[in-house]
């Protein structure tokens, strides 16, 4: 229908040249009545990079983080392209809890297996700052139950806490449309010093959410925001309100304070401009690799990249390392 797609071409122009956000499938257009960062940005005066400099006292650290690493083969390749953190699926099966992005019988290798590979890479010497936990299914089993708590939240927090945390590795427990659920209150409530939340969305509804249902502590809220395609509704970083758009959402999280740390994704090969952009508006990482697939050796130029645009802007960032604490 050559037709349909050249009117649906020209709408989508006029809406990026009238500045008009155009919405993500599965968002809801909600005003942006309480846009804490927004407001402060334009109290403050001056340019984005103003903003950023001035609460800037040094240099931050940046963590290049590794999309889908779900098996022994791409965690090493992640670690040889200069990964400093881990993206992981993780899945609740009947026999456990699985890296995986679709369950056991997919792909994947079973978390133990896993975090013992990781927490071997780091006693290593592998810079490993952080595992980012992306949890599929959190709810499925009951930790109450005692038959069922192996699969369950309470199993896994335990996991981490045996195998990655006493050789330094942080982890981040993420809910993606499951933060009302159980495991979201469980984990929340017994948080300790290397371990944070994350919630993706979009800065206000979740800056009200943080405020509402916690955790209080600010270092612990993490923020993130994107698209499998980072350049997908991108913007160009400065629209005003609540424009749904990946640039935008993350300069306002990441000048509000109000989050411990703000991530973007998917980042690829050949998509510099946005990475350094982002880099503009001060956030803390971005996941790269492959935006529908697990990590494989396509990723390592993406890493490179990325390592170059921090080169671009060393008197604001490095490469985190093994002693940086990200909570």
């Amino acid at each position: 229908m050559p037709a349909l797609s050249y009117l649906v071409s020209v709408f989508y122009a006029a809406a990026l040249v009238l500045g008009s956000p155009l919405i993500k499938a599965g968002q809801h257009d909600k005003p942006f009545a309480q846009d804490v960062a927004y407001q402060n940005l334009n109290a403050r005066g001056g340019s984005i990079d103003t903003i950023f400099n001035a609460g800037a006292a040094s240099k931050k650290p940046f963590y290049a983080i590794a999309h889908r690493v779900n098996d022994m083969d791409a965690l090493l390749l992640a670690l040889n392209d200069g990964a400093n953190a881990i993206e992981m699926d993780l899945f609740a099966e009947i026999t456990g809890w699985w890296a995986s992005h679709d369950g056991p019988s997919k792909n994947g290798d079973t978390a133990r297996d896993m975090f013992n590979a990781v927490a071997r890479h780091r006693k290593g010497g592998k810079p490993i700052t952080f595992v980012w936990l992306d949890i599929k299914n959190p709810d499925r089993c009951d930790p109450d139950d005692q038959t069922w708590r192996f699969c369950s939240i309470a199993a896994l927090q335990d996991l981490v806490r045996e195998i990655l945390e006493p050789q330094g590795v942080r982890v981040l427990f993420g809910f993606y449309h499951t933060e009302n659920g159980n495991a979201y209150r469980l984990i929340r409530d017994d948080l300790n010093s290397k371990e944070a939340i994350n919630v993706d969305g979009r800065a206000a509804p979740l800056l009200e959410e943080f405020t509402v249902n916690g955790p209080a502590d600010v270092r612990k809220r993490v923020l993130s925001y994107g698209d499998p395609n980072i350049g997908y509704l991108f913007g160009n970083c400065s629209e005003p309100g609540d424009a749904h758009l990946t640039c935008t959402q993350l300069r306002q999280a990441a000048a509000s304070g109000a989050f411990g740390k703000t991530f973007g994704w998917t980042a690829a090969a050949g998509q510099t401009q946005y990475v350094e952009a982002l880099l503009r508006v001060g956030v803390d990482g971005v996941i790269y690799g492959l935006g529908g697939a697990d990590y494989d050796g396509s990723a390592a130029q993406a890493a490179k990249e990325i390592r170059n645009s921090l080169g671009k802007y060393s008197d604001r960032y490095y490469l985190a390392g093994k002693d940086d604490n990200p909570w």
